[in-house]
């Protein structure tokens, strides 16, 4: 991942994960995932931000919902405000 200043209140974080489990007994299980973070300082308490992500589950690692086998991508986004008291 990295992370990026673009002005003194601005900032920027993106990084990617590649997660293998082994451990599960299937071949190529796990998951890759990469997202992008954008902050904004409103004040030294508050802070505005927004994030995308997307998901890739390998083999059975997305699971089953019921009898049916979750789909293999998914995608996120987030937008909020964050204030620390």
């Amino acid at each position: 991942g990295a992370v990026l200043a673009l002005t003194a209140d601005l900032t920027l974080t993106s990084a990617y994960y590649r997660v293998r489990r082994e451990a599960t007994g299937f071949a190529d299980d796990g998951f890759d995932r990469s997202f992008i973070y954008l902050e904004k300082s409103l004040s030294k308490r508050s802070t505005a931000y927004i994030e995308t992500d997307y998901t890739n589950w390998k083999a059975n690692a997305a699971g089953v919902s019921g009898n049916k086998t979750n789909s293999s991508n998914g995608y996120g986004l987030t937008i909020g405000l964050m204030h620390k008291f």
